[in-house]
């Protein structure tokens, strides 16, 4: 185990073998030569299942999602190859969804998703003008 310098570390969580990571809401704080323990749970969150479709109601394929926080900035990023698509493990609550694609005018959505469950919702995108 590699020495960690004291400081604040925020704790985040990832699925084995992806990068996208997730705040726990909790902060270790290493003392100068010191060390620290917590303990912390994670709990599954819910699902995603988003269809993405052009303005004549075809599957739009590649086209790049991305959830928002509260004050828009990206907490995690997608790409939908088929037109639909399942985001996992997303924190309970209301979601920002923004689906963007060359060629396409980008649009916004929020969602509710719902602890331990896939709730669905579909983005219609109009073409660029």
């Amino acid at each position: 185990v590699e020495k960690i310098t004291p400081g604040e570390y925020v704790l985040r969580s990832a699925p084995h073998g992806e990068s996208i990571l997730r705040e726990t809401g909790k902060t270790l704080r290493i003392p100068p030569g010191g060390e620290e323990t917590t303990e912390f749970t994670l709990t599954r969150g819910g699902d995603l299942r988003l269809t993405v479709t052009g303005p004549d109601g075809k599957p739009v394929k590649e086209a790049a999602v991305s959830i928002l926080d509260e004050k828009g900035a990206e907490q995690r990023g997608f790409v939908i190859p088929d037109g639909t698509g399942v985001i996992p493990d997303l924190v309970p609550g209301k979601v920002r969804v923004r689906v963007s694609k060359s060629g396409y005018e980008t649009a916004e959505t929020e969602v509710t998703v719902v602890k331990d469950q896939v709730t669905d919702a579909s983005v219609r995108l109009s073409e660029d003008r």
